[in-house]
Formats: C-alpha cells, structure tokens, sequence
C-alpha cells in the first residue's frame, strides 16, 4: 500500500543562485517535500521506528541545501 506524507516550510538559509552576489549572501528559502511510502508496518504495530523521522527529513534537507 502506497502513503503519502508532507513535509512543508522546512526553512533553510543556504548559499545558491544565479549570480555571484547570491552564492556569496545566501538567501532564505522554504522547501516543501513529499515522500511516498509504505506505513502499514508502523500502523499495525504502532512503532513509530518503523515511519519517517521528520527530524531525519530536515537534516536531508538542510545538508542537500548547503
């Protein structure tokens, strides 16, 4: 079985852009991220070992964006 989550308004400040100016700096930015996977593991036996970290997903986020 397929399950969507969403993860909205991870706010990063990180270093990119077209111009030179804008990798130099860095910008706020909001990213919005959604994963799709199987929960029916984690609903049955209620471990949440067994779902995604939302913690986890930012750090994913936040080290992809730097």
């Amino acid at each position: 079985m397929k399950h969507t989550i969403e993860v909205n308004g991870i706010k990063i400040y990180a270093f990119h852009g077209c111009l030179p100016e804008e990798e130099r700096i860095g910008g706020h930015y909001s990213v919005d991220v959604m994963l799709n996977t199987n929960f029916s593991e984690a609903a049955n036996s209620d471990d949440l070992n067994k779902t995604i970290d939302y913690c986890d997903v930012n750090k994913i986020i936040t080290e992809e964006m730097a």
